[in-house]
Order: C-alpha cells, then sequence, then structure tokens
C-alpha cells in the first residue's frame, strides 16, 4: 500500500475517491462520507460490502477484456487519458460503466 504524507482533508470526495481507486484498486460508492475515504487512505479503515460500489466485480471483469482486446477495442472506448480502458480506477459513473458493459458482455466470455 502506498504511504500518504499529505494532508487528505483538503481534498474534495471526488478527489478521495479517485485515491482509493488509483491507491487501493477499490470503487467505493458516491454516498461513502469524506471522513471514511480519508481513514481508507490513511490504513485507519478497512471498506466494508457496504462502501463498495455494486460494480466492482463487473469493472474488473470489463477491464480484463478490454485488455485481452485492446487490438480490437481500444479505439472505441467513452474513456479518455491515461486511465483509458482501466475501469477499476476509471472516474466512469455507474450508469456510464453499466452501459459500456452491457454492450461488451455479448463478447466477453
Amino acid at each position: 500500500m502506498q504511504t500518504i504524507q499529505y494532508d487528505l482533508t483538503r481534498l474534495n470526495n471526488t478527489e478521495l475517491r479517485q485515491l482509493v481507486r488509483q491507491s487501493l484498486g477499490l470503487v467505493v460508492r458516491a454516498s461513502v462520507p469524506k471522513e471514511r475515504l480519508v481513514a481508507f487512505l490513511y490504513g485507519q479503515a478497512n471498506p466494508t460490502e457496504a462502501d463498495l460500489a455494486g460494480t466492482v466485480s463487473s469493472r474488473r471483469t470489463l477491464q480484463a477484456f478490454i485488455e485481452k482486446n485492446w487490438s480490437l477495442f481500444g479505439s472505441q472506448l467513452p474513456c479518455k487519458g491515461e486511465t483509458r480502458g482501466k475501469c477499476t480506477i476509471h472516474l466512469c459513473p455507474e450508469g456510464r460503466h453499466v452501459d459500456c458493459f452491457n454492450s461488451a458482455r455479448p463478447h466477453i466470455v
């Protein structure tokens, strides 16, 4: 786990959720309070199932599929930037992810 050496309380919830995704590889619900996100990052608390977004499993599945088939699907992804195709850390809202996953589902074996 990455050591955090700055005051996380100065960040907003969106920034903290992104740090949780990048540092811990977890997609947490938007309703998780800021104080709890900070505790996750400082290693003072562990996320429970109630903290995790309902799409954690499908994000992992979709990301593995994209990585395996990058040459076929990489140019068709709606996400942009350095986290393109990284469904477990990209900030796609739940609805966009579900739409993307449902579109790819017939091709996932």
